[in-house]
């Protein structure tokens, strides 16, 4: 695996050559005014140059560029990239010709710049035409990786005024830019240390960025007792440093070396060998515990005197039906001297959790007091716990303390070794006794974790949280930040374990707050973040049954044909309720507010899925220029991010829609700026009066988006751009088959129509 992923890091992926022709064939022409063309898909200026097709054109096909220069002509006579080629240019060929049988005819250089600037390169040598009867073959080699764009420029003229001046191109070809061969990238550490008479022991590794030579690892200034012995392997090669007992102590430089046909890399390692300082001279498992439900963990102590890098080790849990460790968890990071790691089973009790140095869902960790646990270094079982391969429950329902006495892992589970103390005895994790190791101290307090909150707009947010330092019960303060307008947090002190009481009455605004409080003790300092998520209430059911059904909010030219139409039941009067335009850019200003007067929606012989008559309001804006036009607004809608929202008379959401800039995704602060008592929200069911129904990307057009079938619950995704129909139904809904509200039942003479 190690190989696998210094493969993946040493060999460059060189992307397919993807070379371009411009052969004029697919473009036309005929003055020489400059002018942009786009010829085989890439946008070119040709100026003081036409795209020929007579017969005294040379030309490899029907059509060739042709260039004009004289004295007289603009100073400036080129063919020119107007974008640059982003995966850089190796080389350029092209055929020229002079025209006709012309004399004198210009000279042509082929230039080079970076991205868009003009900094402009000479590649080659410049070519002239004179005399040049047949299209003639001209290379240069450019090999600039990244952004580069190319022209064609005649750097001669003619005497002014006389016919000899013009030149052929044709079949310009360039490739990409092809990395050279190069030797092998090396990859050793810089340098390595381990104590005296251990195993010590690292990975190096050699790849050809070019991913085809053979590729020879060796070394020089191995230490005696060590081995590295040469290695030879295609693309990637990878050799393991092995000295089984360090010895003497000491700085030792080994030099590696890694070569292929392009040439040779080096790179020293310097190996530190350094005295025993520790009790143990390698890793232990300290404490093991299988609780009730999940409260699963192992603890890991570092009594080596240094500091021990855990990517070589793993846990990894066996079962009672196999020989083999079939669950494994990786390690990472650094264990510093004196110190434990803890590793608990993410659905473990917050307590527990509070004292975690990873949270894991791993298997390794899933442990059932069966089959064994095993701390292993590289690929080799390095302290055990439990019986492998059998159904003893050695460990279940109990928690075990290594003894102080135990100085060194062990490869067979020996229960002499460890103190049985009850199921969920949390006391000592995160430290550990051990004899000739000093009393562990400087551990700042511990706070137990809280879980994200989630409220709704005006409810109220309590929680506790709780810091406490287990190992020398130093007084803590425990205080809190960034505390959302109108939460409360008060400051306290305790000694060994405090606990502090969160309180948000009324939770206000809508978004993501996020708190964070802090315990203090004599040891350090440790900080917990909360999130609380406080979102719009989702509304059940509206007074109005009125939705947006058809809208153009951007039409080409001059904005004299955008609409906005809406579908409500016929009969249905819209007396009072408002129509806003909101700004995605402006907070609570609106672009424009109409209020409807006394307005009753017709019967357009349009049905609903219960049959009920529907009819159509068309509200243009600018001019008359929309057909079936209802009401005229003197204003325009704008491009994005905006929206409308449509109100009942005592300002309850009725519906809800937004649009983003062509090309964006972008809906402005939309969803935060609705001034209305009841916020507009993405949260929840689209049926809801207040979802906000985000329509799909919609460029300028004179056609509309337009609602599906289902108007009342599809989230805006399902809208589509068609042929505008104001105050008709759409092109792609059925009469019949329309999804609005169920109508209520009949309601007094100049009463509003309501629904549940």
């Amino acid at each position: 695996m190690a190989a696998l992923a210094l493969a993946t890091s040493l060999l460059t992926a060189i992307a397919a050559r993807a070379d371009y022709t411009l052969d004029f064939e697919d473009g036309t022409k005929g003055t020489y005014a400059a002018a942009d063309r786009t010829l085989n898909g890439v946008s070119w200026n040709l100026a003081e140059m036409v795209i020929g097709t007579t017969t005294n054109d040379k030309k490899n096909g029907l059509k060739a560029g042709k260039f004009q220069h004289d004295t007289n002509a603009n100073a400036l006579v080129a063919l020119t990239m107007n974008a640059p080629r982003t995966n850089g240019i190796g080389t350029v060929t092209l055929l020229y010709a002079r025209y006709g049988t012309e004399v004198n005819t210009p000279t042509l250089a082929l230039e080079w710049a970076p991205g868009l600037t003009t900094n402009w390169t000479q590649a080659g040598s410049a070519f002239s035409s004179s005399g040049v009867d047949q299209l003639t073959n001209f290379t240069a080699t450019i090999n600039q990786p990244g952004s580069v764009r190319i022209r064609i420029r005649s750097v001669s003229g003619t005497t002014a005024g006389t016919n000899d001046k013009h030149v052929n191109v044709d079949d310009i070809t360039m490739t990409d830019y092809v990395v050279p061969n190069q030797p092998p990238a090396l990859n050793a550490p810089a340098d390595i240390s381990g104590a005296e008479s251990n195993a010590l022991e690292f990975l190096v590794s050699a790849g050809d960025p070019d991913g085809t030579d053979d590729v020879t690892l060796w070394a020089t200034g191995v230490p005696s007792g060590a081995i590295f012995a040469p290695t030879t392997a295609t693309a990637v090669v990878s050799n393991v440093f092995v000295w089984t007992s360090a010895s003497p102590t000491g700085t030792y430089a080994v030099t590696f070396y890694a070569a292929d046909k392009d040439g040779t890399n080096s790179q020293v390692t310097t190996v530190n060998v350094e005295g025993f300082v520790g009790p143990a001279y390698e890793l232990i498992i300290s404490e093991y515990g299988e609780g009730s439900s999940y409260n699963k963990y192992i603890e890991i102590l570092n009594a080596t005197g240094e500091d021990v890098d855990l990517a070589p080790y793993s846990l990894r849990r066996n079962t009672s039906s196999t020989n083999t460790f079939q669950y494994s968890l990786a390690l990472s990071g650094t264990l510093a001297h004196n110190r434990t790691y803890v590793v608990v089973n993410n659905r473990a009790n917050p307590a527990l959790l509070a004292k975690a140095n990873l949270v894991t869902s791993s298997l390794a960790v899933g442990f059932a007091g069966n089959g064994a646990v095993a701390l292993f270094k590289n690929e080799a079982p390095l302290d055990l716990l439990g019986f492998v391969g059998t159904n003893a429950n050695w460990g279940d329902n109990v928690t075990l303390i290594r003894k102080p006495s135990v100085v060194a892992p062990v490869a067979v589970y020996d229960t002499n070794q460890w103190d049985e103390l009850p199921q969920d005895s949390w006391t000592n994790v995160g430290f550990h006794t051990m004899d000739g190791l000093p009393p562990q101290t400087g551990f700042p307090p511990v706070l137990n974790p809280v879980a994200a909150k989630v409220a709704t707009l005006g409810q109220t947010v309590q929680f506790d949280v709780t810091a406490a330092d287990p190992v020398d019960g130093d007084v803590i303060t425990l205080s809190a930040t960034e505390l959302p307008a109108g939460a409360t947090f008060p400051t306290v002190t305790n000694a060994a374990s405090v606990t502090g009481t969160f309180n948000w009455v009324g939770v206000s605004p809508s978004g993501v707050h996020t708190s964070r409080f802090t315990a203090v003790d004599a040891d350090g300092t440790n900080t917990l973040a909360v999130t609380i998520t406080v979102t719009p209430p989702i509304i059940s059911n509206q007074s109005v049954v009125v939705h947006f059904n058809e809208i153009r909010f951007d039409d080409l030219g001059t904005d004299d044909a955008e609409f906005i139409e809406l579908v409500a039941p016929a009969g249905t009067n819209l007396e009072s309720c408002v129509l806003v335009h909101h700004n995605g850019t402006a907070g609570l200003t609106p672009i424009w507010t109409f209020t409807f007067p006394s307005t009753v929606v017709p019967d357009d012989g349009i049905l609903d899925t219960n049959g009920a008559a529907l009819g159509f309001i068309v509200i243009a804006l600018t001019n008359s220029a929309v057909t079936n036009t209802d009401f005229l607004l003197s204003g325009a809608m704008q491009n994005g991010p905006d929206g409308l929202v449509l109100y009942d008379p005592a300002s309850n959401v009725l519906d809800a829609v937004a649009w983003s800039p062509s090309g964006t995704n972008d809906l402005g602060d939309l969803l935060s700026a609705d001034p209305g008592p009841f916020f507009i929200t993405r949260d929840g069911d689209p049926n809801a009066p207040n979802y906000l129904h985000v329509l799909p990307v919609f460029a300028a057009s004179d056609d509309s988006v337009q609602a599906p079938n289902n108007i009342r619950g599809d989230t805006g995704e399902n809208w589509v751009k068609d042929l505008a129909t104001p105050g008709a139904i759409n092109l792609g809904q059925t009469s019949g088959a329309l999804e609005l509200e169920a109508l209520p039942p009949s309601l007094p003479t100049g009463a509003l129509l309501l629904v549940r």
